[in-house]
């Protein structure tokens, strides 16, 4: 498979687990016990892949810098998006936490100094025009009917979310091609298992709670 159908998979999976996020939100779950499952079901999944084609822990020190970066802002990232979608409709949350892919577009101009085509960039200004249009077309009923107080915490969680899900991105993106991917993502994912409580750790949480 070439990069298009990499990159069409993988939008329709993050699209399921958005889809995942918004049902957590109306249900008023806990957004570090969601992390908290969802870290558990990577790492595991990446331990058994490591298995099968016994890919080795080298560099470890290299892995363990990387993992601790893209783990923390995962987290962050993760938390916040769920954290915005209780106080905001996901059609106003949504579009801002996409801002994910400007952020991504200035370090890839600044830090790899990469020069789109033509076609790149009429991609890009039909991606960022569609958000356009759906931030200034979101139903402003649904809006006014949320507190002023809560638009602003929505907001500011769902910016916090972009930025913070960008820097996990570019983590990955260095790591891709210093470091073994699986052992990557699986020392990431068990880091994170340490910044969320367990599921039978309720009442004591080693983050802020946000829920």
């Amino acid at each position: 498979m070439n990069w298009f159908i990499f990159t069409l998979l993988s939008t329709v999976i993050y699209g399921l687990i958005n889809f995942m996020y918004k049902v957590a939100a109306i249900h008023k779950l806990s957004s570090h016990q969601i992390l908290n499952r969802s870290a558990t079901a990577v790492s595991v999944s990446s331990f058994v892949l490591i298995l099968i084609t016994q890919s080795e822990f080298s560099d470890v020190k290299q892995i363990l810098f990387f993992a601790a970066i893209n783990s923390t802002f995962f987290a962050l990232g993760t938390i916040s998006k769920i954290s915005s979608l209780k106080n905001i409709p996901s059609s106003f949350a949504f579009p801002i936490t996409k801002l994910n892919a400007a952020f991504l577009l200035i370090y890839a101009l600044i830090l790899f100094n990469e020069q789109p085509t033509i076609k790149q960039w009429l991609g890009i200004t039909i991606s960022f025009s569609i958000l356009a249009y759906i931030s200034v077309n979101i139903n402003q009923e649904k809006v006014e009917q949320v507190d002023r107080k809560k638009q602003i915490i929505g907001v500011s969680l769902a910016l916090l979310a972009a930025f913070s899900t960008s820097i996990s991105m570019l983590t990955g993106k260095f790591a891709s091609t210093e470091v073994p991917k699986l052992n990557y993502i699986f020392i990431s994912y068990t880091c994170l298992l340490y910044t969320s409580p367990s599921p039978r750790d309720r009442t004591r949480s080693r983050m802020p709670s946000s829920a």
